[in-house]
């Protein structure tokens, strides 16, 4: 049982008891019951596929009745093609290393089949309505009428404020403290730290001697 969903337009292809079948038609069906009694197991597997192409594409594209009728005039041909190059295989399969062409290009040149140019642009046709209606599904984010956007930019906000604030203050308390270094450490200072705990020379010797005494015992 075929995996897709059969349609009127499948069966109408399929049957070959119909009473509007064409002279084309009935030659399509006799080329397809004398390569199911007569092909190999690789034909019949080739015809299978074939069929199954031809379901695939009339259920996936929904085709009028003129698009069908080329699609199936597509499928004869290439059924046909496929028969003749089957039949000349067999018969002259000692010739084909005296090709020219490959075996592969050969048949890929016998079943070239030209797909009607009206099919194409249909499916491009499709394919890009298809894309656009993708685009206009695509819901646009706005971060202006987002709360969460908000609060995020809100709390980045916030956190960038402490850090301006944080750095201020830490160059405040820094050049304080370079400041203050100078100035303790300034040769003038040093100097008069030293000189403070000396005797003046207008001091009382005897004073002074006695001072000394006193720091020695002190120490």
């Amino acid at each position: 049982m075929s995996p897709f969903p059969l349609t009127g337009l499948d069966e109408e292809f399929e049957s070959c008891d119909n009473a509007g079948i064409t002279a084309e038609e009935e030659l399509a069906e006799k080329w397809m019951r004398v390569l199911k009694n007569k092909a190999s197991f690789s034909t019949v597997s080739q015809e299978r596929r074939s069929k199954r192409y031809v379901r695939n594409v009339l259920y996936v594209l929904e085709l009028c009745p003129e698009e069908s009728k080329a699609v199936k005039s597509f499928c004869r041909e290439k059924i046909r093609k496929m028969g003749q190059w089957q039949k000349r295989s067999e018969c002259c399969r000692h010739r084909e290393q005296q090709q020219s062409l490959p075996g592969s290009a050969q048949r890929e040149t016998t079943l070239n089949c030209r797909i009607p140019e009206h099919l194409v642009t249909r499916l491009q046709i499709k394919h890009i309505m298809e894309i656009v209606k993708q685009a206009t599904e695509v819901e646009i984010h706005q971060p202006s009428m987002c709360s969460a956007c908000l609060s995020k930019r809100a709390e980045l906000a916030r956190e960038s404020f402490i850090k301006i604030k944080k750095t201020q203050l830490e160059s405040v308390l820094l050049q304080e403290k370079l400041e203050e270094n100078l100035y303790n450490r300034d040769p003038i200072c040093l100097v008069g730290e030293v000189l403070k705990d000396l005797p003046k020379l207008s001091d009382d010797p005897s004073k002074i001697w006695h001072a000394l005494i006193k720091k020695e015992q002190v120490m």
